[in-house]
C-alpha cells in the first residue's frame, strides 16, 4: 500500500528503501546533505521518479542519490521539468552530473528519462548504458542535446527549438509536437 516515508535530516546518516514483489512508483523528493540515499524498487515492474515538483537543485538533492534496479522491467525519471533557468546534464552510463551538487546515480534500469524545464536547457550523453530506452525530453526553450557516437535516443521537443547532434547523424531542428530517434 502507498505510504510516504518522512525523515529528519538532523537525525539520518543514510537512508535505503528497498521495494517487495509487486509493481510500484517511487517519489524520490530529497536527499541528505553528506549522506547518502539508495532506492532499489525491487521485482516488479517499477517507476521511480527523483524531483521535487519538477524541480532537482541543490536544496533538495544535496546528497547522493543511488537508484538500483535489482529486478524487473524498471524505469528511473529524473524530473526538472518544472525549472525556469538554464540547465545543463550530462549523462553518463550510469549517472548525471550538473543538476545538483553530487551526481544523481543509477543502475540496472530498462528505461531512462531525463524533463528538462522552461530554460535554454542543454544535455549531453557522454556514454551510453546498458539501459533499452533512453528518453530525453526537453522542454520548451532553445535547448540542445548532444549524443555520443553509439548512442540511441528519443528526443522530444516543446516549443523552441531543440538541436540534437551526434558524430553519426546531423543537427536537426524539431518543432514542438516532434519526436526524433536518434542513432
Amino acid at each position: 500500500c502507498p505510504a510516504t516515508i518522512t525523515f529528519d535530516p538532523q537525525s539520518v546518516d543514510d537512508l535505503e528503501i528497498f521495494g517487495g514483489k509487486g509493481n510500484g512508483s517511487y517519489n524520490v523528493r530529497q536527499t541528505i546533505g553528506g549522506s547518502n540515499v539508495v532506492v532499489d524498487p525491487g521485482a516488479g515492474d517499477d517507476v521511480v521518479v527523483a524531483g521535487n515538483a519538477g524541480r532537482i537543485n541543490a536544496v533538495d538533492f544535496a546528497g547522493l542519490l543511488s537508484l538500483i534496479s535489482s529486478a524487473g522491467v524498471d524505469q528511473a525519471v529524473f524530473d526538472d521539468s518544472q525549472s525556469q533557468s538554464a540547465r545543463s546534464a550530462d549523462l553518463y552510463a550510469d549517472r548525471i552530473e550538473g543538476l545538483s551538487p553530487r551526481s544523481l546515480r543509477f543502475d540496472g534500469f530498462s528505461k531512462v528519462e531525463l524533463k528538462m524545464g522552461s530554460g535554454d536547457d542543454e544535455a549531453q550523453l557522454h556514454e551510453a548504458g546498458d539501459w533499452k530506452e533512453l528518453i530525453l525530453r526537453l522542454g520548451s526553450g532553445d535547448d540542445r542535446a548532444v549524443l555520443s557516437n553509439e548512442a540511441v535516443a528519443t528526443v522530444f521537443g516543446q516549443g523552441g527549438t531543440t538541436n540534437s547532434s551526434s558524430t553519426t547523424s546531423t543537427t536537426a531542428t524539431t518543432s514542438p509536437s516532434d519526436r526524433k530517434r536518434y542513432v
